[in-house]
């Protein structure tokens, strides 16, 4: 068997609150910002722009996803058929930094998180545009799903993530920040963003409120921090993975949740080389 290469994150201190006096996250519903101007993504260079562009901390960009009405409809009937799921649909990526607005016209987009951070994009059960209950679920966000060897600042794929029971908007920034200060170089990058959803037809989008644009941990990660071994096998550890065990391979595997299919090692690059 190769040698296995693991990576480790943890996640653990000041941005304002977006909550209310009565404790619960207010959403104000916004239509487009004014200031952006569209460019081409060819305008960001393709593969050659840098991933540390995305990720520089004196950008605060807004970032738009937009759906048909059908594709958000499958997008909530996968959720409710099986919150797991990593099922994809269209839709189209925009972002906006200072006066710059770029559109990826057809990206992949699903639902993400585990647990009770994984939830529904809106309460209501069938959409209904104007009268939406809006929740603020985890999106992964897929450049190469549909288009191959699409790339948004040199990434084929990035998270937009939520901040879970973190009024601070910040504990997961000081956290990385520190890892990189101390030399831990697989740290994932960040950077805050404000996130707008879009169903077609709607009368204007609905903001959800300030998230984290979340490098994904997957081949450009590793070719990124592992340049010699960029080609060897990525594993995600969920519980219970020890990392004790003198024979782990009854508990590795390819995670499948459309099978209800999990395992404590779960191979994400090259599945099926599976050691």
């Amino acid at each position: 068997m190769k040698p296995l290469v693991f990576t480790f994150l943890c996640f653990t201190f000041l941005f304002p609150s977006l909550l209310t006096a009565s404790g619960k996250t207010e959403f104000t519903p916004q239509s487009e910002p004014e200031h952006w101007k569209d460019y081409s993504l060819d305008s960001l260079g393709g593969a050659g722009s840098k991933p540390k562009e995305l990720f520089d901390q004196d950008n605060f960009p807004e970032i738009m996803l937009t759906f048909s009405p059908e594709n958000y409809a499958k997008l909530l009937e996968d959720f409710d058929h099986l919150p797991t799921n990593e099922i994809m649909v269209p839709g189209s990526f925009s972002y906006a930094s200072g006066e710059k607005k770029i559109t990826v016209p057809q990206v992949g987009l699903r639902i993400r998180g585990n647990g009770f951070s994984r939830v529904r994009p809106e309460l209501d059960q069938r959409h209904e545009p104007g009268e939406t209950i809006w929740q603020r679920p985890h999106f992964r966000v897929s450049f190469d799903k549909y288009v191959p060897n699409q790339e948004f600042f040199g990434l084929e794929s990035l998270n937009l993530k939520m901040y879970h029971v973190d009024p601070t908007f910040m504990r997961e920034h000081y956290a990385m920040d520190l890892f990189k200060r101390f030399g831990v170089f697989t740290y994932t990058r960040m950077v805050h963003t404000r996130v707008y959803l879009h169903v077609e037809g709607d009368p204007k989008p609905a903001y959800l409120g300030v998230y984290r644009i979340l490098e994904t941990i997957d081949k450009d990660f590793v070719k990124d921090r592992f340049p010699t071994q960029a080609g060897g096998f990525l594993w995600k550890c969920l519980w219970p993975a020890p990392l004790s065990e003198a024979n782990p391979e009854r508990k590795m595997g390819v995670e499948n949740p459309d099978q209800g299919k999990s395992y404590p090692y779960d191979l994400k690059t090259r599945k099926t080389e599976l050691p």
